[in-house]
């Protein structure tokens, strides 16, 4: 919500009207129309809530980057003086907002804004790290033990390979660092190792140092957060933070499709005392692919017998679509126009999903192609007798005229 056309109508109206016996406050009027009535000017419209924000309260000199996490679709600003040093919009977890290293003694304002919320401002001081100061610089995946594509997933033994940088005054001695998250989706096999001596001002790997298993059911794109624990042999510790986004398949189930083109009245219905075939389409709306699917249809009602089990998918990819397909037949005696309820379920590697849908049986339609009026009880009028012919009907075999 914005003042959009209103203020800018405004501003058109003063600059038009004539105001001969007051231009000063003509003048005033239009100022305060143009400094505080922006066309682009964010304005309330809900009862104005406080920002949910986290971050360190100091930042060290040097890094080139600030974690923040704000709430969804807020705009964060970080400023030193008159330079904009880093922006970013907040997703409502931590994030590392890229920015421009800062000296020790500096101020850095953070200022997070967003509409129906109060403005956040706070102001962080820029801090030398005094003797050593051995933190999280990078990661790299490695995949071997799963498809060996590198890229994060669901289900997969991972490896891990962490870069850590030394930012102190001071060499970091019989430095020793810990990986911990607190995450069901993730199980830690080897999650400590030794790095020895960090030079001051230095980096240094240890490569496929660490060993996590990622499990089955993780949500798409889900973001787990992993702290870097790391002390020296003075006990001293410092702990900061990587995170790492999981791809996962997410499979979703379209329309049902009705083909009774084989053993029916291709009418695309199912009718009583028709057979059909019953198609399911599904497509995968996530980032990796769904393997060994197994779909099932049940009936929840008593004229639907199903012909086939449980249909089974290799892969589910992540373009195009396909159809879990199913025979099934119609009582004779389903009466004409029901809903018939048909619950759908697909199951891949700890992910099921459910769809519940509605098919009719038959149709409240008469069509004559009984060839007489016997479908419904029709009370005919009029001067003349009504008929049903085959003679050049509109479409199918019969007409009534």
């Amino acid at each position: 919500v914005r003042p959009a056309f209103g203020n800018a109508a405004g501003k058109y109206f003063l600059q038009q009207s004539s105001w001969p016996s007051n231009p000063s406050n003509k003048e005033v009027t239009y100022y305060l129309f143009h400094a505080h009535g922006d066309a682009f000017t964010d304005v309330y419209y809900n009862m104005p809530q406080n920002l949910t924000v986290d971050h360190d309260d100091v930042l060290l000199s040097g890094l080139d980057y600030f974690t923040v996490k704000a709430d969804v679709g807020s705009f964060i600003c970080l400023t030193n003086g008159e330079q904009i040093i880093g922006t970013a919009t907040g997703t409502g977890n931590y994030q590392d907002i890229p920015i421009i290293p800062q000296e020790p003694g500096d101020f850095v304002d953070i200022v997070i804004t967003k509409q129906n919320y109060f403005r956040y401002s706070t102001t962080v001081e820029v801090i030398p790290p005094n003797g050593p100061y051995c933190m999280y610089d990078s990661y790299e995946i490695n995949d071997t033990l799963g498809n060996g594509n590198n890229i994060p997933e669901y289900g997969e033994k991972m490896l891990l390979s962490l870069k850590m940088k030394n930012l102190g005054s001071e060499d970091g001695i019989g430095v020793n660092v810990r990986l911990e998250v607190a995450d069901p989706y993730i199980t830690f096999i080897d999650s400590t190792q030794y790095y020895d001596t960090i030079y001051s001002g230095g980096t240094k790997w240890q490569y496929l140092a660490y060993q996590f298993q990622v499990s089955n059911g993780i949500p798409d794109m889900h973001m787990v957060q992993f702290n870097v624990v790391a002390t020296d042999e003075n006990d001293s510790s410092w702990v900061t933070r990587f995170f790492i986004s999981f791809r996962a398949p997410k499979i979703t189930p379209l329309e049902m499709i009705v083909d009774d083109s084989q053993s029916g009245n291709n009418n695309g219905h199912l009718d009583p005392g028709e057979t059909a075939t019953l198609k399911v389409k599904l497509v995968n709306k996530g980032h990796c692919y769904a393997k060994n699917l197994l779909n099932n249809l049940v009936p929840w009602n008593n004229y639907i017998t199903m012909l086939s089990g449980t249909d089974t998918m290799d892969v589910l990819g992540l373009f195009g679509y396909s159809y879990a397909t199913y025979q099934v037949s119609v009582a004779d005696s389903a009466p004409e126009g029901i809903i018939a309820e048909m619950r759908f379920s697909s199951e891949s590697a700890g992910y099921l999903e459910q769809k519940t849908y509605f098919p009719k049986i038959g149709m409240f339609l008469e069509d004559f192609e009984t060839g007489n009026f016997d479908k419904f009880d029709w009370q005919q009028g009029g001067d003349l007798p009504w008929f049903v012919t085959d003679q050049y009907p509109y479409e199918g075999y019969y007409e009534a005229k």
